[in-house]
């Protein structure tokens, strides 16, 4: 695999963490970003030293605040 682009918006700042789990909710592998201020970011993850394949995925994007999660497809 490639890389995986994440766009998301901060209210406030904080530590940032981004998990991949399969559609079952298992944890494949997580990436911690640091600390991000407020405002728009984007993160280009390297997958390329992990399990994530081909294939479909929730990401989950994990504040001191909040989390969020969504699907991913991932794509070779």
């Amino acid at each position: 695999s490639g890389h995986a682009k994440i766009s998301y918006v901060l209210d406030c700042s904080g530590d940032v963490k981004v998990g991949f789990y399969n559609l079952k909710g298992g944890l494949i592998t997580e990436f911690d970003l640091g600390t991000k201020g407020t405002g728009t970011h984007t993160e280009a993850i390297n997958l390329s030293k992990t399990a994530v394949s081909q294939g479909m995925y929730i990401v989950r994007l994990t504040t001191e605040a909040a989390s969020y999660s969504d699907n991913i497809m991932i794509l070779n």
